[in-house]
């Protein structure tokens, strides 16, 4: 990649932001694949910026330190572009969420083989992580001790398309000038306040009748941006209703 550093926000659905949850699409491993050198360095930055957060925590619930696991994550996303390992992947072999986590497992254990440190000056610029950032989110999760890291993985995974979808939605309000509308409405998409409508007509200023269906109409768009996301993450003929089941249920 011409020895260029990626950086990734400190907030990894930033990047997701800019076109919805592009980033874990199948069309974006596809461009990594191209001749073009600018388009592949741009997907593969995207593919990094998306993922880094979850492998980062699936490697932290394997009991390594956060300064072992930002090495580790840097050296595997160095990996990634040095032996270009997504000319591996293959649609037809499943979600890209799982081809992602298996190339960490088996880089993982390739470095417990070798018992020393990744090294550094392959030409390839590490990758920025914000540590401090992940370290502070990861407080923020539900605790559970029973979890193992590949539960977490498909947790963490699920937040960042759901909060994905959601910033699209929020955008879609922004764009129309509805951001104060967007802001009383929200609250109704991550909790039951069904008998708290009449909330949303006195801050609306609108009738008890047109707060349900402005409640009605933002968790129904909510739910086709989450499934149109979620469907592009998957292969042909995978049962999306299926997968948004298993996205609720691995946050519950």
């Amino acid at each position: 990649m011409g020895g260029e550093s990626i950086t990734t926000p400190s907030d990894p659905n930033k990047a997701a932001n800019r076109r919805g949850f592009h980033t874990t699409r199948w069309s974006l491993v596809q461009n990594a694949q191209s001749g073009d050198a600018k388009e592949s360095e741009r997907a593969l930055a995207e593919l990094c910026q998306s993922y880094w957060y979850p492998l980062y925590g699936f490697v932290r619930a394997r009991g390594a330190s956060p300064e072992d696991a930002e090495d580790l994550i840097q050296g595997f996303f160095e990996q990634v572009l040095r032996l270009d390992t997504f000319s591996r992947a293959d649609e037809d072999r499943g979600k890209l969420r799982t081809f992602l986590l298996g190339s960490l497992k088996k880089y993982l254990a390739n470095e417990r083989a070798k018992k020393h440190a990744v090294k550094r000056g392959s030409g390839i610029s590490a990758i920025s992580l914000d540590r401090e950032w992940a370290e502070n989110q990861m407080k923020l999760e539900p605790a559970d001790p029973r979890a193992d890291p590949g539960a977490l993985f498909e947790r963490r995974w699920a937040m960042t398309l759901l909060k994905a979808s959601l910033d699209i939605l929020a955008d879609e309000y922004r764009k129309r000038g509805a951001e104060d509308k967007f802001e009383v409405l929200e609250p109704f998409l991550l909790w039951d306040r069904d008998d708290d409508y009449q909330s949303v007509a006195d801050a609306l200023s609108i009738s008890l009748g047109a707060a349900k269906v402005a409640v009605f109409r933002l968790r129904k768009r909510y739910r086709e941006i989450a499934r149109k996301e979620l469907a592009e993450t998957l292969v042909a003929g995978e049962n999306v209703d299926q997968e948004m089941r298993h996205i609720f249920s691995s946050l519950s």
